[in-house]
């Protein structure tokens, strides 16, 4: 059998290999730490290694991702390259953290009789080690290094479906992780009078690590819903670490919140003080494994993302960590870019900080398009953009260097951006949070405590608050693993583990947001029946009505929000433009028209006709945002036209409108109105409390309604007869109707909320036929299918091009 030889520093570690086995499954059961980022699929091209003879030809995926150059210096990559007789490998040094980066105290190594603690945080892509003095919990030192379990990928679900794969990676794991943490503690230089007062060890990590580290079994992780096996913390875990620490010293691993939440997010909550908050506030944990902390000040919710490595530096197409010239800032000199570098070295990659810092300003001068696409019209710089041999955009952040930002690299961090945003959104939804109630948002990870907080509002990665809330703070878990090396401070992990609730933000999310569009899909359906009662019992005119009824839910709506959240009153001046055209066209017109329409042809068929809203919006799209006219729009526009020509009942009458005319137009021009709403809303809904922009947009209404009829205003009708019927329109078709609405637009895209009210029609036709008498014939039922038809094809057409964009 070959013997292979690897060489990593100083050290050096000779194995027996099979002919054909790929180098890098031969590296990691040496145990030396080799980075392989993409989990071995041949993507990212970061697993150099310097090889001597013994090793078969370069394959396709090799010559790819190395130059001609590196090739003729020996250098290949190690999940490719594949064993044929003996060889000797020279692995690349990887950076570890140093002492200097975690200021500490030098009090320990004057006062000896201070009980010292261990706290260690076992990261997906860093271990860090804090050296703590336990009389008063202060961090003495820090060190650490990479989690040298990123030769199986570097994302945890990589590494658990190796695991999963071949149980014989099950124990390489563990003792990659038990290598990482003695690799972090030994990079603090400990003599051994030091580890002699060492008492107690303490480490946190997230739920995959955990389970890694205390070899618990794995396959519940892998499938829904996604349980750890056990979250109970483990006081005595000295059998678990394989006498990496002296005899006599205590090792414990704290409790697992659930899901994918460990020890690492209860740690960043007992740091940063949810225990006892002044107010509402939140935390992000910006790493591979992402969390997400938030509390309104009573009740604590938490959620992991997938957020991934691009943070790390890592699935970047010129990705680094943090060396000598790693790029960490970008920022425009005239016509150039100017580049701030580690140790201002010659550049050499991008960090995670300098990754954004790049998309940041690059999105700022119009190189990239909100979208997140390199702007191929850009003038200024169409020198430094190009494309590659796959045809993918490129920006040169070096002249004369191959250094490029890619378009596929702004993707990965719009994922990573998405995973982050959306977990903090659905949590302050479910607190009832809005981003101006933060007191103060935390930043932390290794790499939330270097990032621009500039550059993470500009992108929109967290809430809109003011800069001077957010707070960067280098790693959380590790200074909370020290608060659990006490007693009493492994209690308040316990306690706040019981009272943190994990949330399973997408889900939730989706499913609230279709039960809440169904919901007002049913309070609107009243709608028709309360107008036709309240137009035929009093001399109220169609726009008389609208402005009564907008006006009493604007002054209910004032009532309501003073008493219960004044800070709902409070909106930017920026956004009062969205919330006047909102409530003088989404809603004020709006009313007119269907008041209308409900009294000329009836409330189920004024239902049907305003269901092709969604068809008026992608027309109004083309025009204004010059969106392109797709061959499934065309169909769709053609289904509606041809089921408002049914619904009309100019078909199976003999040629004559069943309905009258001027209704039918009318009923289109309510469906246009509406239909505005959901542009308005979408531009504007993520920012505050459903409530809040209805208490405006039927404010800026009533004015819009009061102007209209100047000197002309309806006066407010005198029979009691319809106040039950004008409350209920006020209460439940139109306050209740629009919240839940609102609410369902905040958590489900505007295509799936569009079909989702489709069952508008239902609840309408049922309504109207039971207290009306209303009833649709054969021909108006098509007619109603062929609009929804056309409606769902449009909805569909448009999420597809969201999401491809």
């Amino acid at each position: 059998m070959p013997k292979v030889t690897v060489i990593y520093g100083e050290e050096t570690k000779t194995i027996s290999a099979e002919e054909g086995e790929i180098l890098g499954d031969v590296i990691a059961r040496t145990g030396l730490p080799l980075e392989q980022p993409c989990a071995g699929r041949g993507t990212c091209g970061k697993c150099k290694v310097l090889v001597e003879q013994g090793i078969a030809p370069p394959d396709e995926v090799e010559k790819k991702n190395l130059t001609p150059g590196e090739l003729a210096l020996n250098n290949r990559l190690a999940c490719r390259a594949k064993v044929q007789g003996d060889t000797q490998i020279v692995l690349s040094p990887i950076v570890v953290y140093s002492n200097k980066i975690f200021k500490g105290s030098s009090r320990y190594k004057h006062e000896k009789d201070v009980p010292l603690g261990l706290a260690i945080d076992l990261g997906s892509t860093t271990v860090a080690a804090f050296l703590t003095m336990l009389d008063n919990g202060e961090v003495a030192a820090g060190g650490g290094g990479l989690n040298q379990q990123t030769v199986f990928g570097s994302d945890i679900i990589s590494r658990l479906a190796a695991a999963l794969n071949d149980s014989a990676n099950v124990k390489r794991l563990h003792r990659l992780a038990l290598a990482s943490i003695n690799q972090a503690t030994d990079s603090l230089n400990l003599p051994a009078r030091i580890w002699d007062r060492i008492e107690q060890v303490t480490i946190v990590g997230n739920v995959a690590m955990h389970h890694l580290l205390a070899e618990q079994p794995l396959e519940s992780l892998a499938y829904l819903p996604f349980q750890p096996h056990s979250t109970k913390s483990i006081k005595d875990a000295k059998s678990l670490m394989d006498g990496i620490f002296p005899a006599h010293v205590r090792v414990s691993l704290p409790p697992l919140i659930g899901g994918f939440v460990g020890s690492d997010a209860l740690a960043c909550l007992a740091y940063f003080g949810f225990d006892n908050p002044s107010g509402p506030m939140a935390a992000i944990d910006l790493g591979t494994n992402g969390e997400v902390m938030v509390t309104n000040g009573e009740r604590i919710l938490v959620t992991s993302t997938a957020a991934g490595p691009a943070f790390e530096g890592v699935n970047i197409s010129c990705g680094s960590r943090a060396v000598d010239g790693a790029i960490v800032q970008v920022s425009l000199d005239n016509d150039d870019f100017k580049l701030e570098t580690i140790a201002n070295a010659e550049p050499i990659g991008l960090t995670g900080s300098g990754l954004l810092s790049a998309i940041s300003e690059f999105r700022r001068v119009g190189i990239i398009q909100p979208s997140g696409r390199i702007n191929p019209n850009c003038t200024v710089y169409a020198d430094k953009i190009s494309q590659d041999d796959q045809g993918t955009r490129r920006i040169q952040l070096v002249p004369d260097k191959d250094l490029y930002l890619t378009q596929l690299d702004i993707r990965e961090l719009q994922k990573a951006k998405g995973a982050i945003r959306a977990a903090i959104d659905v949590l302050m939804q479910q607190l009832d949070l809005e981003p101006q109630d933060l007191e103060r948002v935390i930043l932390t990870g290794s790499f939330g405590a270097q990032v621009d907080v500039e550059a993470i509002l500009e992108i929109g990665m967290i809430p809109p608050v003011k800069k001077e809330a957010v707070e960067t703070i280098a790693n959380g878990a590790g200074f909370g693993a020290a608060i659990f090396l006490t007693e009493e401070g492994f209690a308040l992990g316990e306690k706040l583990a019981r009272e943190s609730k994990r949330k399973s933000a997408p889900l939730t999310a989706q499913f609230k947001g279709i039960a809440l569009v169904v919901l007002a899909t049913v309070f609107w359906s009243s709608s028709g029946i309360f107008i036709s009662f309240i137009m035929e019992e009093s001399d109220l005119s169609a726009v008389g009505l609208a402005f009564w009824r907008d006006l009493t839910t604007f002054l209910v709506l004032l009532l309501g929000i003073s008493v219960t959240n004044p800070k709902r009153l409070r909106v930017k001046k920026c956004d009062l433009p969205w919330l006047a055209a909102m409530g003088a066209i989404s809603i004020g017109i709006f009313h007119i028209l269907w008041n209308n329409a409900v009294v000329m042809i009836g409330a189920s068929l004024a239902t049907v006709i305003q269901c092709n809203a969604p068809i008026f919006v992608t027309v109004m799209a083309y025009f204004v945002f010059k969106e392109t006219i797709t061959s499934h729009k065309l169909a769709a526009i053609a289904l509606a036209v041809v089921g408002t020509i049914l619904v009309s009942g100019l078909v199976g009458n003999g040629g004559e409108w069943k309905i009258i005319p001027v209704g039918v137009l009318i009923a289109l021009g309510s469906a246009v109105m509406y239909g505005t709403f959901s542009l308005f809303g979408k531009k504007i809904s993520s920012n505050y409390s459903p409530w809040t922009i209805l208490l405006y947009v039927f404010g800026f209404g009533t004015i819009a309604l009061f102007l209209y009829q100047l000197g002309t205003l309806d006066p407010w009708p005198s029979s009691p007869a319809i106040i039950p019927w004008f409350a209920g329109l006020v209460l439940i078709s139109t306050i209740a109707g629009f919240a839940s609405y609102t609410a369902g637009l905040q958590k489900l895209p505007a295509s799936a909320a569009s079909i989702t009210a489709m069952t508008e029609i239902l609840f309408a036709s049922v309504m109207a036929y039971i207290f009306l008498g209303e009833r649709l014939d054969v021909w108006q039922i098509l007619g109603a299918i062929l609009i929804i038809s056309g409606v769902a094809i449009v909805s569909l057409d448009k999420n597809k091009v969201n999401h491809n964009a």
